[in-house]
């Protein structure tokens, strides 16, 4: 016979909840977390994030294509109070605003280095070159190159003189 609904809950609940610090200002996860820092625990057959698992049990459902985000920003909390949801936009719209989103060579999936992407800005003001041959020589698109140039990416970097 399969527990009921009310059953898997409490269980559920009970074990969540064993595995959280309630100590500090954010409620932090004790549990297994994955290399982002996230908490995951296994719900029947599956896993879920921890974050998401603690704002089902202490608020309510969570629409389909929705995000739970923290208000803290800390990925191990689990404090229901510091959780809101969101749709994906809105969430890194939110990570934007907070100063989370990593920038240049911050970003793991750059492939260029603040110095390349300068040589690149100094190689087509000369005019020597083109938008695609720098794409080619550097390893990224003709589009790619061209917001470099424009200043419409890496708007981080000071315009030399």
């Amino acid at each position: 016979m399969t527990p009921g609904l009310a059953q898997l809950s409490q269980k559920l609940s009970k074990r969540f909840w064993s595995k959280v610090d309630t100590s500090g200002t954010c409620w932090l996860w004790r549990g297994y977390k994955g290399c982002d820092g996230y908490g995951v625990i296994g719900v029947g057959f599956r896993t879920a994030l921890a974050h998401r698992v603690s704002y089902l049990l202490s608020i309510g459902p969570i629409e389909d294509g929705k995000c739970v985000c923290h208000i803290c920003d800390v990925p191990s909390c689990v404090r229901p109070s510091h959780l809101f949801v969101a749709t994906q936009t809105e969430n890194v719209l939110d990570c934007a605003r907070k100063g989370r989103k990593p920038k240049g060579e911050a970003n793991g999936n750059s492939k260029l280095t603040e110095q390349s992407v300068r040589d690149i800005r100094r190689a087509y003001a000369t005019g020597s070159t083109s938008l695609g041959r720098l794409g080619k020589q550097y390893g990224v698109s003709g589009e790619n190159i061209h917001a470099i140039v424009k200043r419409k990416t890496w708007v981080m970097l000071k315009q030399e003189v």
